[in-house]
């Protein structure tokens, strides 16, 4: 998964948004992973 977000980074654009759709299970270790990627500053907001 951190691959796949690291190429995603690349090609997003800065005004971009990413919608990610996962198992309630792994949310919180996803939510993680995009926290380091993308900083936890451009985190919008979550649909539960």
């Amino acid at each position: 998964m951190v691959e796949r977000l690291l190429q995603m980074q690349v090609i997003l654009k800065p005004t971009g948004s990413l919608y990610l759709h996962c198992d309630p299970t792994a949310s919180h270790y996803i939510k993680a992973m995009l926290d380091a990627i993308f900083g936890h500053q451009n985190f919008r907001n979550e649909i539960i």
